[in-house]
Formats: C-alpha cells, structure tokens, sequence
C-alpha cells in the first residue's frame, strides 16, 4: 500500500477543502472563548488519516508563513492502553516544542510531572480502599530518604489536599502551555486521528480531556 503524503499524489483533489477548511479555521478562532474544536467524520476506510497526513505536510512547508499554524500530530489509539490522555497529549506538545524551544519543552514536562504525582497520590487511594494495601506509605518512605538528602519533606496527603493540589497543577500546566502559544506562533492545531478505534470510554475522556487542558485562547 502506497503512503500518500502530500496533496501532489493526491487523485481525490481535496486540497482545495483542506484550504478552505483552514480559512474556516483562521475566522471562527476569533469568535470562540478559549480553544475550538472541529470534528471531522465520514465511514472507515474513506481516507481521514490520509487527509491529515497530506493537510499536515502541507502546513508544515508554509510552516515558516506569518499566520501559519504550529501543527501537532496525534494518534488516539496509540495511547488508548494508558487509560489517561493527557499526558500522551502534553507529550506530543512538548516533542514537537523541543525542535524550536527547549526550554519551554522542558517546563511543559516538569509541570505534566507534577500533576502526575497527584494523580498518582489519588489512584493509591483507590488501591487502598479497595485492597486494604497502602502504596502510598511505601513511596513515602522512598520520598523520606530522599528528602534527607535534599533537606525538603514531600508526604502524601489527604484526599481534599490531593484535590487541591492537583487543581493548581492543572492550572500551571495551562499557564504554561497559554505562555508558549502566545510567544510563539499566532495559533497551534492539533490534529488528532483514531478516534474512532479508541474504546468509547477513552474516546470521550480524550475529548474532554483536550477541551479542559486547552481551555486557552
């Protein structure tokens, strides 16, 4: 089977939709709060991972166009074993960041990390209470060792202090994905494909999951 790529080896000629779709794009952001999300849809097999495969090559060679877009690619079904999204999504972000700006791809992993400490803290919870173990006592004391070494305590807490904690790792993580995209490129698509092979629980926690973490101009 050969990959097309580029909307040269295109026989359909959907670029003239893929053009128009991006002016639809470049109008409709300004009239939204926060992100927008478009979906597009059409039976199995009918060439949507192709498309985007093309509209995606496309956007990268104007990449260097003012007002061209920052293109991200995921895959949904890659990630669908994990059970959380967002971090394959902060993943994704952050590889693509690295090309151009280290630094800020270093600060988007340090924050997913601190929220995945507190999403961590909370599933020990749930082992706990359903298993009577409690992982959470096992890390502390790792955590303890090391805090010896480093002169700082970092403990577990209750459920409400994880809540809060993670709420404001949410909002860092947000800040500091908001702080990218308005010093770097005037707007970033993400192009999300497989959708429709995820679990239909995944699927929608992946949704919600975008439109949280995106909720961002």
């Amino acid at each position: 089977m050969i990959n097309i790529s580029t909307f040269q080896e295109d026989l359909l000629e959907l670029q003239d939709f893929a053009r128009r779709l991006e002016k639809f794009i470049e109008t409709e952001q300004g009239f939204v709060d926060g992100s927008l999300v478009i979906a597009l849809t059409s039976k199995f097999g009918s060439g949507k991972t192709t498309f985007l495969r093309m509209w995606k090559s496309s956007l990268e060679e104007a990449a260097e166009e003012e007002g061209k877009p920052l293109v991200i690619s995921l895959n949904a079904w890659e990630s669908d074993y994990y059970g959380d999204p967002l971090f394959a999504i902060i993943s994704a972000l952050a590889e693509t960041i690295q090309k151009k700006d280290e630094k800020s791809a270093k600060k988007l992993r340090d924050k997913a990390k601190k929220l995945g400490w507190f999403a961590a803290a909370a599933g020990n919870q749930v082992v706990k209470k359903l298993t009577g173990i409690d992982p959470a006592e096992t890390a502390n004391r790792v955590k303890s060792k090391e805090a010896e070494r480093t002169g700082s305590e970092q403990h577990i807490q209750d459920t409400f202090s994880i809540y809060e904690g993670r709420k404001r790792a949410m909002q860092s993580l947000k800040e500091a994905i908001g702080e990218f995209v308005s010093s770097s490129k005037p707007w970033v698509l993400f192009l999300v494909d497989e959708l429709d092979r995820c679990r239909p629980d995944y699927a929608i926690t992946y949704l919600e999951t975008i439109k949280h973490i995106f909720d961002i101009k």
